[in-house]
């Protein structure tokens, strides 16, 4: 219980509020197009899908397990709601099926996790075939596109400037954080992956918690989907390939520990701002393309280094 309460007050947020801080001072004295209105609605936007999926993987990792099958169940999910919209369906029943596969997506996962006990990683790497498979399969491999003005809705931007995918990934965050915080739904997260079998004899059910992470990881795919699906006017069935990755790099650099037992749903959001940061940063100061993966894969990596490092002092 005393590495629980540690846990919970993981001083990674601060660390990376200051790094946003001292970046953003950076690129703006770099370049005169960073400070735009533009330029910062756009890192929002870029940042959007990465925010509301780093939620629900904040809750699966902090309590042990993973979640490799997010890009594919956003490309599915995303592409049943898109031929619905095509058949002629309402637009609400059409966005309820699409999240409410995807929420079903991630309760299988669940299930054959804690149900039949096999391995996270091996479960979710399996179902993300399946996933992706069934999307290529749906569609021949062919993107479905052009869609009504009311679902290019939840892709556009509000009256006072802020876009619906960003409003919706910050209102996303709020809930995580609150739900991490203040909430057993996170103290039994973090206590799930201190030592689940403590846990399972307090009385608490894990096999009912840990369905409902893997739940609302899959309803997080849902929605990054139809934010993806709504800006670009598109769903593909090799839609956001290797977002998990980018998702897991930042749900660990905003402090959640990748073996389970500390989260940070906080930490989680300003990592991801912190990583569309640089994206947009690279693009400002004319970085090419080439050197571009290889510059984020090393500060993600040396960040993620020194937080474990620090960790382990800690610890």
């Amino acid at each position: 219980m005393k590495r629980l309460l540690r846990n919970i007050g993981n001083p990674n947020p601060h660390i990376l509020f200051v790094g946003l801080l001292v970046l953003s001072l950076g690129l703006s004295r770099a370049s005169p197009y960073f400070w735009t209105g533009r330029n910062i609605a756009n890192i929002f936007d870029q940042a959007s899908a990465g925010i509301i999926l780093s939620v629900g993987m904040t809750f699966v990792i902090a309590a042990g397990g993973i979640d490799l099958s997010i890009g594919a169940n956003i490309a599915l999910s995303s592409l049943v709601t898109a031929l619905l919209l095509k058949q002629g369906c309402a637009f609400s029943l059409s966005l309820v099926a699409g999240l409410l596969l995807a929420s079903g997506g991630g309760v299988l996962n669940g299930c054959l996790i804690s149900s039949v006990r096999l391995n996270p990683f091996i479960v979710t790497l399996c179902t993300m075939s399946v996933f992706r498979g069934t999307a290529l399969m749906l569609t021949d491999g062919r993107p479905v596109f052009d869609f009504s003005e009311s679902f290019m809705a939840l892709g556009g931007t509000l009256p006072g400037g802020l876009s619906v995918p960003a409003l919706l990934a910050l209102s996303v965050a709020g809930m995580g954080v609150f739900l991490m915080r203040f909430t057993k739904f996170g103290a039994y997260a973090c206590f799930m992956g201190c030592n689940e079998e403590a846990l399972s004899r307090s009385g608490v059910s894990v096999h009912r918690w840990k369905l409902a992470f893997y739940a609302l990881s899959g309803l997080c795919s849902g929605l990054a989907g139809l934010v993806l699906c709504a800006r670009l006017n598109t769903a593909e069935p090799l839609a956001a390939v290797g977002i998990e990755m980018e998702v897991i790099a930042a749900v660990v650099l905003g402090g959640t520990d990748i073996r389970g037992g500390r989260g940070s749903a906080a930490g989680s959001l300003l990592a991801c701002l912190f990583l569309a940061l640089l994206r947009n940063g690279f693009v400002v100061l004319n970085v090419s393309a080439r050197y571009q993966q290889l510059l984020m894969g090393l500060i993600v990596l040396a960040a993620v280094s020194v937080s474990e490092i620090r960790h382990g002092r800690r610890t």
